[in-house]
């Protein structure tokens, strides 16, 4: 196998990884919601859906089935760069942590736009990336996107990560950074500075 259909299929697998965690989470939300869970499948029901299955050899037995030649993997566009995902919160060390959490989020989403289809997606990805407490508080989180979702209440993520830094980051952050501002002296670079006040 060639490294560029090596790398495409990393791409797929880690997109459809993606994409399951995302699915997960809404089946776990769906389930403690019956009634909103039937007025769903009633409304996916009422419009036909189809789906693509993607094989990486010929199927013999399909021949109607799409596949995947060494050409059209090389005709793909080039990948971008690779981007760190965050590491897990656990809520234990709010403060910077909490600011640094959804830095780290920012910054995948910013480089990997594409993964994601709306801020719902976002926003159960970054739940992924929570755990112990946290990720109950999230569970909480998802029972009521759902149920603002059927009472057409947009959801976005700048609303969850006000949500989020309300309940897990520093309440005096502000301020402390203007006490810590009104107390510097200059002993380190202007860089060194900046990073203690994010």
């Amino acid at each position: 196998m060639s490294q560029a259909a090596y790398n495409t299929l990393v791409t797929q697998i880690t997109a459809l990884t993606t994409h399951l965690a995302m699915l997960t989470a809404n089946v776990n939300n769906l389930a403690q919601n019956p009634p909103a869970t039937l007025q769903i499948i009633q409304a996916a029901t009422a419009a036909p859906t189809t789906h693509t299955q993607y094989h990486f050899a010929p199927n013999p037995t399909n021949s109607n089935t799409p596949s995947i030649t060494t050409s059209q993997v090389n005709q793909l566009p080039p990948k971008g760069p690779k981007v760190v995902t965050p590491d897990k919160y656990d809520g234990k060390k709010q403060g910077n942590k909490a600011y640094e959490f959804i830095v780290a989020c920012e910054q995948y989403i910013m480089l990997s736009a594409q993964q994601f289809a709306n801020d719902n997606a976002l926003i159960n990805w970054a739940i992924g990336y929570l755990s112990k407490d946290v990720h109950k508080w999230a569970q909480i989180v998802l029972r009521d996107m759902a149920l603002a979702q059927n009472q057409r209440i947009i959801v976005t993520w700048v609303k969850f990560k006000n949500l989020f830094f309300s309940t897990f980051r520093d309440p005096d952050h502000a301020a402390k950074a203007e006490n810590a501002l009104c107390n510097l002296r200059q002993i380190a670079s202007a860089s060194a500075y900046a990073a203690d006040f994010n």
